[in-house]
Order: structure tokens, then sequence, then C-alpha cells
């Protein structure tokens, strides 16, 4: 089902609509800031199975969280004084923070060493579901069966129709990915660079 959403100006009954999908333990593909993304409620045991077997992502990889503001970051990964300041600067924004995971978070989702990304996405449709929902959503990125990433709604719903609760449809978005900061060492350590400036952490 494709969902027809205004990418600067989300109806909120709309949003309403998508966020009642994810209570209910459906998977969605919707836009961010870095290209699509296909999410669920992280809390929701069988629904993350199935999205990770949808993609064909090993059970184990790291989770990554989309939160909808600070409080959410603190509540699910530790972060310091020192990486809180620079956060409260780059959210949100194309960045990805590696921190340690809280008990907050159910361990098939953060693995064995306990970490998590989190990031607070500058879109805003989801950042309208995420308000909506209060929780985070467990986000990958969507790629076809060949591991291509996917800019097209149309060609999403047409792939991943019979798995997917909802497509909504924000237009074409390139895939621009984020930059992923660790911030579980004293210092922090760019993995990835990507539209986000890695400079304003070292």
């Amino acid at each position: 089902m494709l969902l027809v959403i205004h990418s600067e100006h989300p109806a909120p009954r709309k949003i309403t609509r998508a966020a009642d999908l994810i209570r209910k333990g459906e998977i969605l593909a919707y836009p961010t800031d870095t290209g699509y993304g296909l999410g669920c409620d992280p809390f929701q045991r069988k629904t993350v199975e199935r999205m990770f077997k949808i993609l064909n992502l090993p059970d184990k990889k790291r989770a990554s969280l989309l939160c909808s503001d600070f409080k959410q970051i603190a509540k699910y990964g530790f972060i310091n004084d020192t990486a809180y300041r620079t956060a409260r600067r780059i959210f949100p924004g194309p960045y990805t923070l590696i921190l340690q995971a809280t008990k907050a978070i159910p361990r098939p989702l953060h693995g064995k060493r306990k970490e998590v990304g989190i990031r607070v996405p500058n879109h805003p449709i989801v950042l309208a579901i995420l308000e909506e929902l209060q929780l985070p959503l467990l986000n990958v990125t969507i790629r076809d069966t060949h591991g291509e990433y996917m800019d097209d709604p149309h060609e999403i719903e047409a792939t991943y129709r019979k798995h997917l609760g909802a497509v909504i449809d924000a237009d074409l978005i390139p895939e621009n990915p984020s930059t992923v900061i660790d911030l579980t060492n004293n210092y922090p350590e760019v993995i990835r660079v990507g539209q986000g400036d890695p400079s304003i952490f070292l």
C-alpha cells in the first residue's frame, strides 16, 4: 500500500495512520534524510525477525535506532557529557552515533558487544512518526534483492508490497549515507564518512 504524505507538511491523520501500523506489528518503508528506510517497533520480536528476513540480513546485525529527541537517546544509549553537547549541535542530522547500549534495548538487538547505532533523522515525515509513537524505530536502509539501494517508493511497493504495512511515498530520494561516529571508547572514532562533517567530533 502506498501512503502519499507531503514531505514538508505531513498531515497529522496520515502520520497517525502510519504510527498505528507500526504499533500493530507492521513494517513500514519511509523517507529519511539519508534515503528510504525500512523500520518497525524494536520491541516486537517477531516483527524484527520478519524485517531482517525480508532483506536477508543476519540475525545478529547491529541495531540502528531512529530516535525523536535526546530523551530517547539517553534511554537507549550511554552518552557522556562531551558527546551529549556535540550531539546537541548535530541532531537532527545525517549522523549515526555508536553508543554502549542500555538495558532498555532487547538483548538480541545489541549483540555481544552491547552497542547500538542511534540517530535523530532530519526529515519531517519520519520525525512526526517518531513523535507520534513515542518509541524509537529499528531502522535499516532499504535495498533490493541484489543489495542495491532503492530510491523510488513505487519500486519499493512493487518489490515488497506483500511484506509491508505501507510504503510512504515522498518522491525519489537518492542514497546519501550518514556519517558514523563510534563513541564507545574514550575518543571518538570515525567509522564512515557520509553527509555529516566528521571534524566536529575530532
